[in-house]
């Protein structure tokens, strides 16, 4: 099962009919340059909750009511780190980190069935290649990388007792084409995943959080199932290319899947904008222009299952409020007049267009339109956490819900939604609930809380919060 340290994961929630509730609090001193985070643990639904400084990484282990079961906690070895990934099994939580002088990598065990914990010093340096997303699955740590001018992914699998696995997978033969069907190298097509430049460009799909058009406008994504990988690349206007992973025998192959037609006249002579969202063994792909779009529904080896097409109405029609636009400093959603400024927006808003699947019961919800970059901000942060100096760092990146109209904030977006039924055979128009998240207002409205946290167990999403004035740490819960 694919786990990773959730970070202001409170952004991920939306706020339909939500109720809140106190579980309980305890004591805990987090000074300012702290960093407070939580693992949950699917196996025996109990979570563990992190407070780390430049000395000492505490741990605390949580049952399901945030009731205390247990502590560990341990001195570090190295002035400068950064903590990469995580890991667990039944009784240990394990810390992934890097040396921030020599690049080499370390584990720390927390054991709490023999009340210990263990530093593993790992046989790796990090610095060499591009390091494009960890993870974790099973009982191993996994790191991905992209080396510089070649075709070529790297894997290493790091096992609970620090020993490494490196394969190399040359792709060179699957031949990735870039915009204009050239070739190009898979570390082209990817990027860095810290850097700027991939936050439109490469996003990792988590199947169990809701995602925006922010993450569905990036050109390459990559979903992570049991002992598979796929990447996603919709770098070239002609063809959508899927790279399957086995992490099993690590093995590789690539796929062209062709892009919904425009005509060929108008594709010729129009600026276009196309993309994919993968979701049950299905391609959902999205072509845009100015005057037309066409999503289309086809099967991993191209088969066309199911085409919709959406023209310019320039009059006012009953379809109409499925169109809507956000802008950056607005708090509610405006009904746009028609699918004619629904499409010449989506066309210039100037960032990417996206489109994205969930679905509910029986019912497959496609949200498709464009986003803009953020307004007079960056688009990615890093957050120090020990001062100046900067010693660990944790990158925050926009989560989001797709009824959350908070992230959204600082930026435009041109949204629609479609329904289409289980067996992909009938479309139908879909309005969009977009509102504030409950559980942001009720942060950006309580006065010196700090150090976010959220676990979901069900139904319930509990979020977590240090109360400066109090010096406690408090999980409230928020039930749909």
């Amino acid at each position: 099962m694919f786990k990773r340290i959730l970070t202001l994961a409170f952004l991920i929630i939306s706020s339909i009919g939500f109720s809140q509730k106190f579980i309980n609090s305890f004591h805990m001193q987090i000074n300012s340059n702290n960093l407070v985070f939580d693992v949950k643990n699917d196996s025996t639904q109990t979570t563990t909750l992190f407070n780390a400084d430049n000395n000492r990484i505490l741990s605390i282990k949580l049952n399901e009511d945030k009731q205390i079961i247990d502590s560990l906690s341990t001195k570090l070895i190295t002035e400068k780190y950064s903590i990469i990934g995580s890991n667990y099994n039944k009784n240990t939580n394990i810390l992934y980190c890097k040396d921030e002088k020599s690049g080499d990598l370390f584990a720390i065990s927390f054991d709490f069935l023999n009340k210990k914990t263990t530093h593993i010093n790992i046989p790796l340096n990090i610095e060499k290649d591009n390091n494009i997303y960890n993870f974790s699955q099973n009982d191993k740590f996994y790191m991905l990388y992209t080396i510089k001018g070649t075709n070529n992914l790297k894997i290493n699998s790091i096992d609970f007792k620090g020993n490494i696995t490196s394969h190399i997978i040359d792709i060179s033969n699957f031949k990735l084409l870039n915009y204009y069907n050239n070739p190009t190298t898979l570390y082209k097509s990817i990027g860095s995943f810290y850097g700027t430049f991939a936050i439109k460009n490469f996003t990792v799909i988590d199947s169990k959080s809701n995602i925006s058009l922010i993450e569905a406008s990036s050109k390459t994504k990559l979903y992570i199932k049991e002992n598979q990988l796929i990447f996603t690349f919709d770098i070239s206007k002609s063809v959508t290319q899927i790279l399957n992973v086995n992490l099993k025998d690590f093995t590789a192959n690539v796929n062209h899947i062709a892009t919904p037609l425009i005509g060929a006249s108008l594709e010729s002579i129009t600026e276009m904008e196309s993309n994919s969202f993968l979701i049950d063994d299905k391609l959902f792909q999205f072509k845009i222009t100015s005057e037309l779009e066409i999503i289309t529904i086809k099967t991993l080896d191209g088969q066309l299952i199911k085409t919709y097409i959406l023209k310019p109405e320039k009059e006012t029609t009953e379809n109409s409020n499925s169109y809507y636009i956000i802008s950056p400093t607005e708090k509610e959603t405006e009904v746009l007049k028609n699918s004619k400024d629904f499409l010449e927006r989506s066309s210039k808003i100037g960032y990417g267009s996206g489109i994205y699947c969930t679905k509910i019961n029986d019912t497959y919800q496609i949200n498709f339109g464009a986003v803009s970059d953020l307004q007079h901000s960056s688009a990615i942060t890093m957050l120090p956490v020990f001062g100046v100096i900067g010693a660990l760092t944790m990158l925050v990146s926009e989560k989001t819900s797709s009824k959350n109209i908070s992230i959204y904030k600082k930026r435009y977006a041109v949204f629609a939604s479609l329904n289409i039924d289980n067996q992909l055979q009938t479309f139908s128009n879909q309005k969009s609930d977009f509102k504030v998240s409950e559980i942001e207002e009720y942060i950006s409205k309580t006065k010196k809380i700090s150090n976010f946290t959220i676990s979901k167990f069900g139904e319930k999403q509990i979020l977590g919060f240090y109360d400066e004035n109090t010096k406690m740490y408090n999980f409230t819960e928020f039930e749909n």
